[in-house]
């Protein structure tokens, strides 16, 4: 820049010498050869100057030349160093006359000035000047410059493949005398950024150069520099104070063309403060203070640059916070130019770095890292580490030392480390390990020390001594990190519990599917790693179970694989061993095995094998075998021994080392097949036992398999055959299942299933089935299942969410009973709950319902369950998401037809739709199968439409709300005979004659039920009528019945009338209690009463008015219902027999006997009861229930004749106090007495 000026200066005096030329000759641009002249001598490039050179005198000298051009370095991109489309300069006149040049301002405007560096280092701005041909005679005049003004300049930077550009640069420079001070202020655009400048300069005169500058960018950027340059030094020298502050980072990195930061990174702010001091061979940093967001350092630097190079670097930090900085440094990593390799060493023998390193607290993952302390000496390519130590989260203490030197061009690290903690547990909780399964106890005290070897390619530790817990490990360990890795180990294990390490596993299932034993599987492993490992550990427990003298003593060395030892001299009581070897290269294998043990559980919780038997079942246990071959077959011997039974391999392991098959037998056999299923909690009931055996003959390579398989057990043999197709791919299978057995009655009562069956017949079922996993066709032969005859078949899709079966089945009969039985425990009968209720309240479990999806077709010819026989029956059904849909299910029952249609949805509650249609049924079929009666015949219709919720019968059975209808035609209800009342009932004359009706037609016959009908609605299990009607064969009945399906109960209350009779009383008909067995009750009195009615006034009609006189009239008016003085006995007559069928009306009380003397009524009295009414109404008054009643007299009465009496009567007559209830019997005296009483009164 200096230089720059120079150059500015050096056009000013030219043009100032040619401005006296100007003056003389007034011909300016003539001279312009001459200034390109000597500004090209003085830059050493071609200077050219294209516009006009203007000079003007007033007010003062101005000096105007336009469009200067200066090329640019030799070399470089061809742009021209300086494009200058005008400069004026202002000179003060006064002090040409001394011979002084005093420049009042010099103004550029526009200039553009590219400023490039090549690759041999050549500058544009470094110039060569040239010696002028003819050095002009005398001493050049003094020059000074008050004012440089810059005009919207543009300054480009080039740099290689950098390119920056400042844009509308204004500059000011301000000097006070000819050699300064310098005052500076300018602004410029630079990366989108507006930046302020502001420098001020001392005597350039003077050997300590003063120097103050300020850059700003709004409020975020600011940098300060202040310091002396010492000029009369050798070499020179600046020193001074640096001040930066920036906001945030992400504006440095933009300014430096580095992509955005993370973040994290790019919000922090950066203050710089350092003192420094620069010369050619040195450079030191003092006092040096950083501040990065919350990290904070101090400390300083020194640094040799000529001769032997060296650098001393002590930082103290009293924060350093890692969790923000990592972030900004990995994300910087992508962006690293790639190199080309260079061969050099690691670190050049002639520098020496000396390092102190100091941080009170590193910030990693939110915890500190407290006492970290660096000391290193790099001296002649070697580093020497004295100290290295930090205090880690969770008070573990972490130390090594030694040395890295570089041998065969790679660094290596030898030297102790030691660690110590109390708490590691909190350390690896602080580095994100997960813990959880690890007791809370366990992971504590650590301690450690070893030596460490530390390599690119190699790890290794000597000397291990490791104490954790209440565990020692000691011994040594290596690692060479390669495409195969090799480790060697020998190590000793005092003791340790892994179940406190690890946590908590469930063995799955699906592991053990997919685990892979073959030989093929080891050699994949084996071919993995190298291995050469001696250990021993002493006391191990595992699974609850603990281990002595676990041995582990083999190498694996190129794919062969040597095991001496493998196995424990105790495991829970059992002795284990493994040895042999696996070679595949040579192509042999020799493994034998062999455990044995008192008990095998804790073996077996060692493994995490869960059987679904408990181990204890096993007894003692022996398992011996061997695998003995070469590469094209291996002999494979397996006997197993238990307490249950004995299970065997034995076969041919082919091509091993290949693709593996196997050809041979699989056996199991125990003596007791309810010892084997009681050990699998199978509770079954008190039954017959027998041996069971299974023999399995399978032929596999792994991927295909056939089998051939027979079990026997209890008399049933069972034979499976078939093949299995790409068992690792995409399994196809076809397979044959037959089941036979003599007897299905002897079958099920050895299984403990007595329904009280005779012989059922044999079994013989078939099937065939095909498929996939995901689909399986499943064709059912005709079977036979003792009374059952069924075939059909069956499609299974197994690869939804869950299976969906569609079924089509036919059958000729279908006997469900003995299946029922099954399913019940064994036994048929009522569904009453074990404390003798008739609804049980066990849960109802509908979740098969839930387990697949599916449609049902049933066809058959005969469907039987307990005595219950649907002909020709059909049924369609579907199941999807837990609900049954009962599309169809209709077929002939009790010689009619029936339709059933619903749902079924199992939840929580079940939920419960349906409509039953029985059409044209026996009802005396119905009558004997459910309440094993024959008291009523028809043709039944039935119609109901029912739901429930619930989770047992209870529940739904108290739920059920809905409606329905039912009628009955063409029938006859047993057990007494209405036509014969109904006939009879005009042709009685006497009590005896009533009786006699009345017991005949109600001890026996039948009466015809012509129709019979009603509508029910249903709520919480209770079904109530009020409608319902029954039209009989000399009389109707109407009824309002409740039947109450909870309680088990029937009420009905209703009326009967003769219809051949529209006058006499209606009969109350009552059924109530137990639905299958109530009490019934059909109340005949009133119909007695109006009986009796009749006999009496036929008996008074009898006798005449001769006998009765007057009074005939007057009592046959009083039972007629007629007045007594209103006719002769003649009318009487008339009348009675005109109202024979009038109702009954209430009999009122008898009253006192009148005090008077005897009247015409008296005299009648007297001569019903054949004594004086009078002396009747004298005798103290007694009530009873016979109620009868008279005088002692010796002539016969007509009371007698009415009651069939001979007149004798002992027991005195009396007025009832009160008027009989209705519910007692008729007394055919008292009645007539009361309405004697009444006459007389």
């Amino acid at each position: 820049m200096r230089k720059f000026i120079l150059i500015l200066l050096g056009l000013i005096v030219v043009t100032l010498a040619g401005a006296v030329t100007v003056l003389l000759t007034l011909d300016f641009n003539q001279y312009k050869p001459e200034i390109e002249a000597e500004v090209e001598a003085i830059t050493g490039r071609d200077v050219t100057i294209i516009g006009d050179v203007r000079v003007t005198f007033i007010p003062t000298l101005a000096i105007a030349i336009d469009d200067i051009t200066i090329a640019g370095a030799p070399g470089a991109s061809g742009l021209p160093f300086l494009e200058l489309p005008e400069v004026l300069a202002a000179i003060s006149l006064a002090p040409l006359a001394s011979l002084e040049v005093v420049v009042e301002r010099i103004r550029l405007i526009e200039p553009v000035i590219v400023l490039e560096t090549q690759a041999d280092g050549l500058a544009s701005w470094q110039f060569e000047p040239v010696a002028t041909s003819e050095p002009g005679s005398g001493a050049a005049p003094a020059v000074s410059i008050e004012l440089i003004d810059v005009q919207d300049a543009r300054i480009e930077w080039r740099d290689g493949d950098d390119r920056r550009t400042f844009d509308q640069v204004d500059l000011w420079i301000d000097a006070l005398g000819a050699d300064g001070p310098f005052e500076a202020q300018g602004e410029f655009l630079h990366g989108g950024r507006q930046w302020v400048l502001e420098a001020d300069l001392g005597r350039i005169s003077r050997p300590q150069l003063s120097i103050n500058s300020t850059l700003r960018s709004g409020d975020d950027i600011a940098v300060k520099i202040a310091g002396t340059l010492a000029t009369d030094s050798t070499p020179i020298a600046f020193s001074g104070q640096i001040e930066a502050d920036i906001a945030k980072l992400d504006l440095l990195s933009k300014l430096a063309g580095v992509d955005a930061l993370p973040a994290s990174a790019g919000e922090l702010a950066l203050s710089l403060d350092t003192g420094f001091s620069v010369s050619s061979s040195t450079v030191r940093l003092s006092d040096l203070a950083v501040e990065l967001g919350e990290s904070q350092a101090t400390g300083s630097a020194f640094v040799t640059l000529d001769g032997a190079r060296t650098i001393e670097l002590a930082l103290t930090a009293s924060r350093l916070d890692l969790d923000t900085l990592l972030p900004a440094l990995l994300a910087g990593e992508g962006q690293t130019p790639e190199l080309e390799p260079v061969d050099t060493q690691l670190w050049p023998d002639d520098l020496t770095l000396k390092a102190d390193l100091v941080a009170d607290a590193v910030v990693f993952n939110a915890s500190p890292i407290r006492q970290v302390h660096f000391t290193a000496v790099l001296d002649k390519g070697a580093w020497s580490i004295s100290q290295a130590e930090a205090l880690l989260p969770g008070g573990t203490s972490l130390a090594l030392s030694g040395e890295v030197v570089v041998e065969e061009d790679e660094p290596v690290f030898r030297g102790p480390v030691e660690a110590t903690s109390d708490n590691l547990r909190a350390t690896l909780e602080w580095l994100e390990f997960d813990l959880e399964g690890v007791a809370q106890d366990r992971l504590r005290r650590v301690d450690l020390f070893a030596d460490l070897f530390l390599s690119p390619g190699v790890i290794a530790m000597t000397g291990l001594d490791l104490g954790f817990d209440s565990s020692r490990l000691t011994g040594g360990i290596a690692a060479r990190i390669s495409e195969i890795p090799s480790v060697t180990a020998e190590l000793v294990l005092d003791q340790i519990n892994l179940d406190a390490y690890l946590p908590e596993t469930v063995a799955s299932d699906d592991a053990a599917e997919q685990s892979d034993e073959s030989l093929a599987a080891v050699v994949t492993y084996i071919s993995l790693i190298n291995l050469d490992i001696d250990a021993r550990v002493d006391v191990l427990t595992y699974n609850g179970v603990a281990v002595s003298g676990l041995v582990a003593d083999g190498i694996l060395l190129d794919d062969k694989l040597v095991l001496e030892s493998f196995g424990a001299a105790d495991i829970a009581g059992a002795a284990v061993r493994l040895s042999g070897t696996v070679d595949p290269v040579s192509g042999s294998v020799a493994l034998q095995m062999g455990i044995k043990a008192e008990d095998a559980g804790g073996l077996l919780r060692l493994a995490g094998v869960n059987l679904p038997i408990d181990p204890a079942e096993l007894g003692a246990v022996e398992l011996v075998g061997d695998i003995t071959g070469d590469a094209e077959q291996a002999v494979v011997r397996q006997r197993l021994q238990t307490a249950l039974g004995a299970a065997s391999v034995d076969g041919t392991w082919i091509d091993p080392f290949g693709t593996p098959s196997f050809d041979g037998r699989l056996g199991l056999r125990s003596t007791s097949y309810r010892i084997l299923a009681a050990a699998f909690g199978i509770d079954l009931p008190d039954a017959a036992d027998s041996e069971i055996a299974i023999a399995t003959d399978i032929a596999t390579d792994m991927d295909q398999a056939e089998f051939n398989a027979v079990i026997e057990v209890l008399g049933v043999k069972l034979r499976g055959s078939g093949a299995v197709e790409g068992l690792q791919s995409e399994p196809l299978f076809d397979v044959r299942l037959q089941v036979e057995h003599a007897e299905l009655a002897g079958l099920l009562r050895d299984l403990g299933v007595d329904g009280g069956f005779p012989d059922l017949g044999p079994v013989d079922l078939g099937l065939t089935a095909t498929g996939t996993p995901d689909l399986v066709d499943i064709v059912l032969a005709q079977s036979t299942i003792g009374p059952s005859s069924l075939r059909g078949t069956l499609g299974v899709t197994l690869s939804g969410e869950r299976p969906y079966v569609q079924a089509r089945l036919e059958a000729d009969v279908l006997a469900l009973d003995p299946f029922l039985a099954a399913s019940s425990g064994g036994t048929l009968g009522d569904t009453r709950s074990q404390d003798n209720q008739r609804w049980s309240s066990e849960e109802i479990d509908l979740g098969f319902l839930e387990l697949l999806d599916g449609r049902f077709e049933l066809v058959a010819e005969r469907l039987e369950a307990q005595n219950l026989v649907v002909e020709d029956p059909t049924v369609v059904a579907s199941l999807e998401d837990g609900q049954l849909d009962i599309e169809r299910l209709d077929g002939r029952l009790f010689d009619g037809q029936v339709a059933l249609t619903g749902t079924v949805l199992s939840g929580v509650p079940h939920h419960m739709n349906l409509k039953l249609a029985l059409a044209d049924a026996d009802m005396a079929w119905l009558m004997r199968h459910f309440a094993d009666s024959d008291a009523v015949s028809g043709r039944l219709f039935l119609d109901v439409a029912v739901d429930g919720v619930g989770m047992s019968q209870r529940d739904f059975v108290q739920s059920l709300a809905g409606n329905g209808a039912i009628s009955l035609r063409d029938g006859f209800v047993e057990g007494f005979d209405l036509r014969a009342i109904s006939d009879r009932l005009g042709n009685l004359d006497n009590e005896v004659a009533i009786a006699t009706m009345l017991a005949e037609a109600s001890s026996g016959g039948q009466t015809a039920i012509t129709a019979a009908e009603g509508n029910f609605v249903m709520t919480e299990g209770v079904a109530r009528s009020q409608d319902l009607s029954v039209l009989l064969d000399g009389g109707r009945g109407d009824f309002v019945t409740a039947i109450d399906l909870p309680r088990w109960w029937i009420d009905l209350e209703g009326q009967a009338r003769l219809t051949d009779h529209p006058n006499a009383p209606a009969i109350p008909v009552a059924v109530n209690g137990p639905i299958d067995n109530p009490e019934r009750v059909v109340d005949t009195r009133s119909l007695e009463n109006f009986l009796v009615q009749r006999v009496a006034e036929t008996a008074l009609r009898k006798l005449g008015e001769d006998e009765l006189g007057g009074a005939a009239g007057a009592l046959l008016g009083v039972i007629t219902g007629s007045s007594g003085d209103s006719g002769t006995g003649q009318e009487a007559s008339t009348q009675g027999s005109g109202s024979d069928s009038a109702p009954l009306e209430a009999v009122p009380a008898k009253p006192e006997a009148p005090e008077t003397t005897q009247d015409a009524a008296g005299q009648v009295l007297d001569l019903l009861t054949g004594g004086s009414s009078a002396e009747s109404a004298e005798e103290p008054a007694s009530s009873n229930n016979q109620g009868s009643s008279g005088n002692q007299s010796s002539s016969g009465s007509l009371l007698d004749l009415l009651g069939g009496s001979s007149g004798n009567n002992d027991t005195e007559m009396s007025a009832p106090e009160k008027e009989q209830p209705a519910s007692e019997d008729l007394n055919t005296e008292e009645l007539l007495l009361d309405l004697l009483g009444g006459l007389a009164n």
